[in-house]
């Protein structure tokens, strides 16, 4: 079911109507976002999170970029419609041999009530997964790529004690974030502060601290791209370095 203004729709259908590639892969990376629009930090850094992945786990790791409808811990609306944030991620994407959009989020929303459109990452996994074992690949692990902040607040997700189950996340945790360079205390300092929320079992705990790659930090957002696009010729430069080849071409023809 699909829960909105407290009324209850069934979700369509269980099944996803196509996946992504999954190519050899042995893990796919469910990136989830508003990606409103996409910026370069979208891509470079889960590309670092991806290799990591894979030189820890020996996988190989594709990323399934997965653009929200509306991300149900946001407030606002998206500047971009669906659509247009498929393409630009498309254009962003054109490079990465193993990355790829997975629009399932916005066809789920389109066909149901116009009032009804958040997005649960529970939902996306769910469906991932039965998709993914339908086309006989059981044997693909299933992860959910998320920044340390995402992380703090997800026992606040829906059914997140059941995600973490389902596709347990990679944490991309910022190389130096509270002046503790050493992979070990990185780590540990963001488990601590998990634990403080009393959210989470000691398993559970066990299960995201395995979840942590460490990345550099890359100082960019979408909400400064969409306040530099409310000018863009005076924001030429910063929107250049902050977005992926041909992205900001595309948003200036429209």
């Amino acid at each position: 079911m699909y829960e909105g203004n407290d009324r209850q729709f069934a979700i369509v259908p269980e099944l996803p109507t196509a996946l992504p590639r999954a190519g050899n892969a042995g893990c796919v990376l469910l990136f989830g976002g508003s990606f409103d629009p996409v910026h370069r930090g979208h891509v470079a850094l889960s590309r670092a999170a991806a290799s990591a992945w894979a030189e820890r786990t020996g996988a190989e790791v594709v990323r399934w970029f997965v653009p929200a409808s509306r991300s149900p811990h946001k407030a606002h609306a998206t500047m971009f419609d669906g659509p247009t944030r498929i393409e630009l991620l498309n254009i962003a994407l054109r490079s990465e041999r193993d990355a790829a959009v997975w629009d399932d989020e916005l066809r789920r929303a389109a066909q149901l009530p116009e009032d009804v459109t958040q997005s649960f990452s529970i939902d996306t996994a769910t469906r991932a997964r039965r998709g993914l074992d339908s086309a006989g690949r059981a044997e693909v692990s299933l992860r959910w790529l998320m920044g340390e902040d995402q992380a703090l607040s997800l026992h606040r997700w829906k059914d997140a004690h059941a995600l973490i189950q389902l596709a347990p996340p990679v944490i991309m945790r910022r190389r130096g974030a509270a002046n503790t360079p050493a992979s070990a205390a990185t780590a540990d300092d963001l488990i601590e502060r998990l634990r403080a929320a009393h959210a989470w079992s000691d398993a559970e705990l066990h299960t995201l601290r395995e979840g942590v790659v460490q990345i550099e930090v890359m100082d960019v957002s979408s909400s400064e791209v969409r306040t530099w696009l409310g000018d863009p010729h005076a924001y030429e430069r910063q929107l250049d370095a902050a977005l992926p080849p041909g992205v900001l071409q595309r948003i200036l023809q429209r």
